[in-house]
């Protein structure tokens, strides 16, 4: 358990000895738990000084650990697997956008493509102001996978939009899973220019990557 300077608990760490041979085996974290980074880097700290701990292991670490960066020597930070416990559908684009934070100004018209009709139109988010509005502004025009019957079209840039992509991109583009950029790159965000680009990633940018804890 970690206290803070009131006395108060603000984190806890439990964990358990793995034996492979005889006394040789590792640490394994089970739960690691605190709001604050400072804190987890101290309950790793506790955890890397107990005696005869030569390897600690915890499957449910951070993609972006300030851990790694923390470390006298890097190189002793391995990753083994890399798992996904947090998924978003987006249903209704106008309240998840609206409902979100956003930490610049800026203005930038989205299709978004839904085989499935929930969330397929096309969007003006406008963070220009004192609150962010989204509205949408039009119906998304139907293109051949979408005549086709397709049950993933391919995502094209209409007239009109600033940046174009499918839901599921959108779900990870909300959380800040993903950079805008790292999306176009693969070819799952289309964009009207550069400026364009540079507009939706700092617009969707988030200052820490999301984090979930409790596999479900």
């Amino acid at each position: 358990m970690h206290y803070d300077a009131r006395g108060e608990a603000d984190g806890y760490v439990s964990y358990k000895f793995v034996s492979t041979q005889g006394f040789q085996g590792y640490l394994k974290v089970v739960d690691l738990v605190s709001p604050s980074s400072q804190v987890r880097i101290a309950l790793w700290e506790y955890l890397c000084n107990l005696d005869l701990v030569t390897e600690v292991r915890y499957n449910s670490a951070q993609m972006e650990d300030p851990l790694m960066w923390g470390m006298v020597d890097m190189s002793a930070y391995t990753v083994r697997k890399r798992y996904e416990r947090l998924w978003l559908r987006v249903l209704d684009p106008v309240a998840a956008l609206s409902a979100r934070h956003y930490t610049s100004h800026r203005k930038v018209r989205m299709s978004v493509v839904d085989s499935m009709g929930f969330a397929d139109g096309i969007y003006e988010i406008d963070t220009t102001g004192d609150a962010p509005r989204v509205e949408r502004v039009a119906d998304r025009p139907r293109t051949q996978d979408d005549l086709a019957g397709k049950s993933v079209p391919a995502v094209e840039l209409p007239d009109g939009a600033d940046v174009a992509l499918n839901v599921d991109s959108l779900g990870s583009l909300y959380l800040g899973a993903v950079k805008a950029s790292t999306l176009h790159y693969a070819g799952l965000l289309r964009v009207r220019d550069d400026a364009a680009l540079r507009d939706i990633q700092a617009l969707m940018s988030t200052p820490t990557h999301p984090y979930c804890i409790s596999p479900f």
